[in-house]
Protein backbone atom coordinates (compact mmCIF):
# COMPACT_ATOMS: atom_id res chain seq x y z
CA UNK A 1 0.00 0.00 0.00
CA UNK A 2 1.14 3.73 -0.64
CA UNK A 3 0.81 5.66 2.63
CA UNK A 4 0.34 9.40 1.98
CA UNK A 5 -0.01 11.65 4.48
CA UNK A 6 -2.52 14.39 3.82
CA UNK A 7 -1.15 18.22 3.11
CA UNK A 8 -2.36 20.58 5.95
CA UNK A 9 -4.74 22.85 5.06
CA UNK A 10 -2.30 25.65 5.73
CA UNK A 11 0.90 24.00 3.41
CA UNK A 12 -1.67 23.87 1.19
CA UNK A 13 -2.66 27.18 0.89
CA UNK A 14 0.53 29.09 1.31
CA UNK A 15 2.85 30.25 -1.46
CA UNK A 16 6.12 28.48 -1.94
CA UNK A 17 9.03 29.93 0.08
CA UNK A 18 11.04 32.71 -1.31
CA UNK A 19 13.62 34.54 -0.84
CA UNK A 20 13.29 38.60 0.21
CA UNK A 21 15.90 39.50 -2.64
CA UNK A 22 13.57 37.48 -5.08
CA UNK A 23 9.81 38.95 -3.56
CA UNK A 24 11.46 42.64 -3.54
CA UNK A 25 13.31 42.71 -6.55
CA UNK A 26 15.63 45.68 -7.20
CA UNK A 27 17.63 46.25 -10.46
CA UNK A 28 21.49 46.89 -10.40
CA UNK A 29 20.90 50.63 -10.72
CA UNK A 30 19.05 50.54 -7.72
CA UNK A 31 21.30 48.71 -5.38
CA UNK A 32 24.17 50.99 -6.65
CA UNK A 33 22.00 54.02 -5.74
CA UNK A 34 21.19 52.39 -2.15
CA UNK A 35 24.36 51.64 -1.62
CA UNK A 36 25.30 55.70 -2.77
CA UNK A 37 22.97 56.92 -0.73
CA UNK A 38 23.85 54.54 2.22
CA UNK A 39 28.12 55.99 1.68
CA UNK A 40 27.14 59.13 1.54
CA UNK A 41 24.82 59.04 4.80
CA UNK A 42 28.00 57.34 6.50
CA UNK A 43 30.46 59.90 5.24
CA UNK A 44 28.53 62.61 6.38
CA UNK A 45 27.85 61.37 9.80
CA UNK A 46 31.44 60.75 10.37
CA UNK A 47 32.02 64.22 9.46
CA UNK A 48 29.87 65.76 11.75
CA UNK A 49 31.35 63.47 14.24
CA UNK A 50 35.02 64.64 13.23
CA UNK A 51 34.07 68.38 13.45
CA UNK A 52 32.31 67.66 16.70
CA UNK A 53 33.24 70.28 19.30
CA UNK A 54 32.00 72.54 21.96
CA UNK A 55 34.08 75.26 20.70
CA UNK A 56 32.91 78.14 18.48
CA UNK A 57 33.50 77.85 14.76
CA UNK A 58 36.25 79.80 13.19
CA UNK A 59 36.50 79.29 9.39
CA UNK A 60 38.80 80.25 6.98
CA UNK A 61 37.71 81.20 3.35
CA UNK A 62 40.08 81.80 0.32
CA UNK A 63 42.42 80.23 -2.33
CA UNK A 64 46.11 78.46 -2.89
CA UNK A 65 47.30 81.58 -0.64
CA UNK A 66 46.26 79.83 2.11
CA UNK A 67 45.10 76.63 1.13
CA UNK A 68 47.68 74.78 -0.95
CA UNK A 69 50.24 71.78 -0.86
CA UNK A 70 53.70 74.16 -0.22
CA UNK A 71 52.66 74.17 3.69
CA UNK A 72 52.60 70.60 5.36
CA UNK A 73 49.97 69.79 8.02
CA UNK A 74 50.78 71.60 11.14
CA UNK A 75 52.42 74.81 9.27
CA UNK A 76 49.08 76.56 7.74
CA UNK A 77 47.71 79.47 8.41
CA UNK A 78 44.61 77.91 10.29
CA UNK A 79 47.12 76.20 12.43
CA UNK A 80 48.89 78.81 13.78
CA UNK A 81 45.51 80.55 14.10
CA UNK A 82 44.40 77.61 16.06
CA UNK A 83 47.30 77.72 18.29
CA UNK A 84 46.72 81.24 19.60
CA UNK A 85 42.68 80.77 19.80
CA UNK A 86 42.57 77.90 21.50
CA UNK A 87 39.23 78.51 22.36
CA UNK A 88 37.91 78.31 19.24
CA UNK A 89 37.67 75.96 16.55
CA UNK A 90 39.63 76.88 13.46
CA UNK A 91 38.91 75.21 9.98
CA UNK A 92 40.57 75.77 6.39
CA UNK A 93 37.69 75.14 3.66
CA UNK A 94 40.28 77.23 1.19
CA UNK A 95 40.95 75.73 -2.15
CA UNK A 96 43.31 76.30 -5.10
CA UNK A 97 42.09 78.41 -7.62
CA UNK A 98 39.10 79.99 -6.24
CA UNK A 99 37.35 82.96 -6.92
CA UNK A 100 35.53 85.24 -4.36
CA UNK A 101 32.27 83.77 -5.69
CA UNK A 102 33.54 79.90 -4.65
CA UNK A 103 34.50 81.86 -1.06
CA UNK A 104 30.98 81.80 -0.16
CA UNK A 105 30.38 77.98 -1.62
CA UNK A 106 33.22 76.92 0.95
CA UNK A 107 31.30 78.43 3.70
CA UNK A 108 28.18 76.40 2.12
CA UNK A 109 30.45 72.94 2.39
CA UNK A 110 31.52 74.10 5.97
CA UNK A 111 28.10 74.53 7.26
CA UNK A 112 26.77 71.75 6.09
CA UNK A 113 29.71 69.39 7.12
CA UNK A 114 30.99 70.98 10.32
CA UNK A 115 27.64 73.37 11.40
CA UNK A 116 27.17 76.75 11.45
CA UNK A 117 30.53 79.32 12.64
CA UNK A 118 30.69 81.81 14.26
CA UNK A 119 33.19 83.80 12.77
CA UNK A 120 34.48 83.83 9.09
CA UNK A 121 37.96 84.92 7.95
CA UNK A 122 38.13 85.95 4.23
CA UNK A 123 41.80 86.02 2.39
CA UNK A 124 42.09 87.74 -0.50
CA UNK A 125 45.35 88.94 -2.14
CA UNK A 126 45.21 91.84 -4.75
CA UNK A 127 46.14 89.72 -7.38
CA UNK A 128 42.16 88.71 -7.92
CA UNK A 129 41.76 92.05 -9.27
CA UNK A 130 44.68 92.63 -11.15
CA UNK A 131 42.48 92.38 -14.75
CA UNK A 132 41.45 95.17 -17.42
CA UNK A 133 38.32 95.65 -18.47
CA UNK A 134 37.54 92.91 -21.10
CA UNK A 135 35.92 93.73 -24.45
CA UNK A 136 32.18 91.84 -24.07
CA UNK A 137 31.97 88.22 -24.58
CA UNK A 138 29.02 85.97 -23.73
CA UNK A 139 28.42 84.03 -20.95
CA UNK A 140 29.22 80.07 -21.15
CA UNK A 141 29.80 77.09 -19.38
CA UNK A 142 30.24 76.99 -15.44
CA UNK A 143 30.58 81.25 -15.47
CA UNK A 144 28.32 83.86 -13.51
CA UNK A 145 26.74 86.97 -13.79
CA UNK A 146 27.51 89.73 -11.84
CA UNK A 147 27.07 93.06 -13.55
CA UNK A 148 24.24 95.14 -12.25
CA UNK A 149 23.10 95.93 -15.35
CA UNK A 150 22.03 92.31 -15.95
CA UNK A 151 23.93 89.76 -17.84
CA UNK A 152 27.93 89.44 -17.29
CA UNK A 153 29.65 90.74 -20.46
CA UNK A 154 32.70 88.93 -18.39
CA UNK A 155 32.67 85.69 -17.72
CA UNK A 156 34.03 84.39 -14.32
CA UNK A 157 34.37 80.54 -13.97
CA UNK A 158 33.56 78.66 -10.65
CA UNK A 159 35.62 76.27 -8.96
CA UNK A 160 35.32 72.94 -10.49
CA UNK A 161 33.04 73.93 -13.13
CA UNK A 162 30.50 74.39 -10.85
CA UNK A 163 30.20 71.31 -9.33
CA UNK A 164 30.38 73.29 -6.04
CA UNK A 165 27.05 74.39 -6.66
CA UNK A 166 26.05 71.58 -4.68
CA UNK A 167 27.20 73.45 -1.53
CA UNK A 168 24.95 76.55 -2.00
CA UNK A 169 23.21 77.07 1.45
CA UNK A 170 19.42 76.63 1.07
CA UNK A 171 18.55 79.84 3.99
CA UNK A 172 17.72 83.01 3.04
CA UNK A 173 21.85 84.07 2.03
CA UNK A 174 21.60 81.04 -0.53
CA UNK A 175 18.63 82.24 -2.24
CA UNK A 176 19.73 85.72 -2.06
CA UNK A 177 23.45 84.80 -3.03
CA UNK A 178 21.37 83.01 -5.85
CA UNK A 179 19.56 85.85 -7.18
CA UNK A 180 23.42 86.75 -9.04
CA UNK A 181 22.98 83.56 -11.29
CA UNK A 182 22.47 82.81 -14.54
CA UNK A 183 19.85 80.20 -15.64
CA UNK A 184 22.03 78.38 -16.69
CA UNK A 185 23.74 77.75 -12.93
CA UNK A 186 20.56 77.30 -11.33
CA UNK A 187 19.92 74.31 -13.44
CA UNK A 188 23.71 73.32 -12.20
CA UNK A 189 22.73 73.85 -8.89
CA UNK A 190 19.47 72.12 -8.85
CA UNK A 191 21.19 68.83 -10.37
CA UNK A 192 24.10 69.03 -7.87
CA UNK A 193 22.22 69.66 -4.83
CA UNK A 194 19.52 66.67 -5.69
CA UNK A 195 22.98 64.63 -6.49
CA UNK A 196 24.41 64.97 -3.41
CA UNK A 197 22.95 62.58 -1.08
CA UNK A 198 24.26 60.19 -4.15
CA UNK A 199 27.93 60.88 -5.26
CA UNK A 200 28.57 62.97 -2.26
CA UNK A 201 31.06 60.92 -0.72
CA UNK A 202 33.30 61.72 -4.09
CA UNK A 203 33.44 65.04 -2.87
CA UNK A 204 35.67 63.03 0.06
CA UNK A 205 37.73 60.67 -2.15
CA UNK A 206 38.97 64.11 -3.93
CA UNK A 207 39.79 65.78 -0.46
CA UNK A 208 41.58 62.37 0.74
CA UNK A 209 43.52 62.16 -2.46
CA UNK A 210 44.62 65.82 -2.38
CA UNK A 211 45.85 65.39 1.13
CA UNK A 212 47.14 62.03 1.34
CA UNK A 213 48.16 61.80 -2.33
CA UNK A 214 49.00 64.73 -4.78
CA UNK A 215 49.91 67.25 -2.22
CA UNK A 216 52.46 65.36 -0.19
CA UNK A 217 53.90 64.00 -4.06
CA UNK A 218 54.02 68.02 -4.89
CA UNK A 219 55.99 69.23 -1.60
CA UNK A 220 58.44 66.25 -2.29
CA UNK A 221 58.77 67.58 -5.87
CA UNK A 222 59.24 71.25 -4.85
CA UNK A 223 62.03 69.72 -2.10
CA UNK A 224 64.13 68.41 -4.67
CA UNK A 225 63.68 71.12 -7.28
CA UNK A 226 66.97 72.55 -8.82
CA UNK A 227 68.08 76.59 -9.89
CA UNK A 228 65.93 76.02 -13.29
CA UNK A 229 62.91 76.05 -11.07
CA UNK A 230 64.15 79.60 -9.46
CA UNK A 231 64.80 80.63 -13.09
CA UNK A 232 61.49 79.70 -14.61
CA UNK A 233 59.77 81.29 -11.72
CA UNK A 234 61.84 84.75 -12.14
CA UNK A 235 60.82 84.49 -15.80
CA UNK A 236 56.98 83.83 -15.42
CA UNK A 237 57.52 86.66 -12.58
CA UNK A 238 58.72 89.27 -15.01
CA UNK A 239 56.36 88.44 -17.83
CA UNK A 240 53.49 88.82 -15.16
CA UNK A 241 55.36 92.40 -14.32
CA UNK A 242 54.96 93.13 -17.90
CA UNK A 243 51.14 92.20 -18.17
CA UNK A 244 50.36 94.58 -14.81
CA UNK A 245 53.01 97.30 -16.34
CA UNK A 246 50.13 97.59 -19.44
CA UNK A 247 46.85 97.04 -17.21
CA UNK A 248 44.23 99.73 -17.69
CA UNK A 249 42.85 100.89 -13.75
CA UNK A 250 40.20 103.42 -13.35
CA UNK A 251 39.18 105.25 -10.52
CA UNK A 252 37.16 104.07 -6.86
CA UNK A 253 34.00 103.68 -8.92
CA UNK A 254 35.51 101.99 -11.32
CA UNK A 255 37.04 99.36 -9.71
CA UNK A 256 33.61 98.94 -7.62
CA UNK A 257 32.15 97.97 -10.96
CA UNK A 258 34.58 95.13 -11.63
CA UNK A 259 33.00 91.47 -11.60
CA UNK A 260 35.41 90.21 -8.91
CA UNK A 261 34.67 93.01 -6.78
CA UNK A 262 30.95 92.33 -7.29
CA UNK A 263 32.03 88.55 -6.34
CA UNK A 264 32.92 89.47 -3.27
CA UNK A 265 30.58 91.89 -2.51
CA UNK A 266 28.21 89.43 -3.04
CA UNK A 267 30.09 86.65 -1.07
CA UNK A 268 30.30 89.38 2.01
CA UNK A 269 26.67 90.29 1.56
CA UNK A 270 25.26 86.76 2.01
CA UNK A 271 27.94 85.92 4.94
CA UNK A 272 26.22 88.55 7.12
CA UNK A 273 22.97 87.82 5.98
CA UNK A 274 23.75 84.77 7.57
CA UNK A 275 24.59 86.11 10.56
CA UNK A 276 28.32 85.92 10.40
CA UNK A 277 30.65 88.20 11.33
CA UNK A 278 33.62 88.45 8.90
CA UNK A 279 36.89 89.76 8.87
CA UNK A 280 39.24 90.46 5.34
CA UNK A 281 42.47 90.18 5.35
CA UNK A 282 43.97 90.91 2.39
CA UNK A 283 47.35 88.85 1.56
CA UNK A 284 50.95 90.38 0.50
CA UNK A 285 50.22 91.29 -3.13
CA UNK A 286 52.97 89.20 -4.73
CA UNK A 287 56.52 88.18 -3.74
CA UNK A 288 57.84 92.06 -2.99
CA UNK A 289 61.68 91.53 -3.43
CA UNK A 290 61.28 89.31 -6.32
CA UNK A 291 58.81 91.86 -7.90
CA UNK A 292 61.37 94.78 -6.97
CA UNK A 293 63.96 93.09 -9.37
CA UNK A 294 62.20 92.00 -12.00
CA UNK A 295 59.50 94.51 -12.68
CA UNK A 296 59.34 98.27 -14.09
CA UNK A 297 58.82 101.15 -12.49
CA UNK A 298 55.26 101.36 -13.99
CA UNK A 299 54.74 98.07 -12.66
CA UNK A 300 54.87 98.70 -9.21
CA UNK A 301 53.34 101.79 -9.70
CA UNK A 302 50.07 100.07 -10.98
CA UNK A 303 50.69 97.03 -7.94
CA UNK A 304 50.10 99.99 -5.40
CA UNK A 305 47.29 101.62 -7.14
CA UNK A 306 45.64 98.29 -7.23
CA UNK A 307 46.19 97.80 -3.37
CA UNK A 308 45.11 101.77 -2.79
CA UNK A 309 41.37 100.95 -4.80
CA UNK A 310 40.93 97.08 -2.94
CA UNK A 311 41.83 99.61 0.38
CA UNK A 312 39.38 101.96 -0.77
CA UNK A 313 36.74 99.45 -1.34
CA UNK A 314 36.67 97.50 1.43
CA UNK A 315 36.92 101.02 3.52
CA UNK A 316 33.89 101.61 1.78
CA UNK A 317 32.38 99.03 2.45
CA UNK A 318 33.05 99.76 6.63
CA UNK A 319 34.76 96.16 6.35
CA UNK A 320 37.04 95.05 9.19
CA UNK A 321 40.40 94.24 7.35
CA UNK A 322 43.70 93.42 8.18
CA UNK A 323 46.19 94.68 5.36
CA UNK A 324 49.23 93.24 4.90
CA UNK A 325 50.30 94.90 2.37
CA UNK A 326 52.42 98.09 4.21
CA UNK A 327 55.80 98.71 4.37
CA UNK A 328 55.90 97.44 7.48
CA UNK A 329 54.31 94.32 7.26
CA UNK A 330 55.38 93.22 4.22
CA UNK A 331 59.18 93.35 5.35
CA UNK A 332 58.20 90.25 7.43
CA UNK A 333 57.63 88.50 4.14
CA UNK A 334 61.11 88.04 2.81
CA UNK A 335 62.09 86.48 -0.42
CA UNK A 336 63.20 82.78 1.22
CA UNK A 337 59.85 82.66 2.78
CA UNK A 338 58.30 82.79 -1.05
CA UNK A 339 57.73 79.68 -3.29
CA UNK A 340 57.18 81.42 -6.22
CA UNK A 341 55.72 85.22 -7.13
CA UNK A 342 52.28 84.58 -5.39
CA UNK A 343 52.72 81.79 -2.98
CA UNK A 344 53.72 82.34 0.54
CA UNK A 345 55.64 78.40 1.87
CA UNK A 346 57.40 79.70 5.18
CA UNK A 347 55.10 78.62 8.72
CA UNK A 348 56.75 81.76 10.27
CA UNK A 349 55.26 83.47 7.53
CA UNK A 350 51.72 82.12 8.32
CA UNK A 351 52.67 82.26 12.33
CA UNK A 352 52.88 86.45 11.60
CA UNK A 353 49.62 86.75 9.60
CA UNK A 354 47.57 84.88 12.84
CA UNK A 355 49.53 87.06 15.39
CA UNK A 356 48.06 90.06 12.82
CA UNK A 357 44.79 88.62 12.73
CA UNK A 358 44.70 87.76 16.46
CA UNK A 359 45.11 91.40 17.14
CA UNK A 360 41.84 92.13 15.92
CA UNK A 361 39.54 90.41 18.43
CA UNK A 362 35.98 92.38 18.77
CA UNK A 363 36.33 94.16 15.57
CA UNK A 364 34.67 92.01 13.04
CA UNK A 365 31.73 92.81 11.39
CA UNK A 366 28.27 91.75 12.06
CA UNK A 367 25.34 91.26 9.61
CA UNK A 368 23.11 95.21 9.29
Amino acid sequence: MNWRTPASPASATSPPATSWRRRVPLSPLAWLLLVSVAVHGALWAACRLAFRDARPKLFLLGDSGIGNYRLAPGQGLHDALQARRTDWAVTNWAEPGATPLDYFLQFGRGQRLAGAPQQVILAISPDLFAESAPAPEPVHGGELSFWPQGPATTPHRLDEDGANLRWLPCDAAGRDFAEHLTRREHTIALVQQASLPLVGYLDALRSAWLAWVQWPYERRALAQAGPERRRAIEQSAATYGRELAGLRLGDDREFATRPRSLQLAATLDAIHRSGVPTLTVVLPFANPELMARVASPAALANRDLLVQRLRQWLADRREPTVDLNTQEDLSHFRDDQWDDRAHLKSPTAMAYIATRIDGTRGAWKVAP
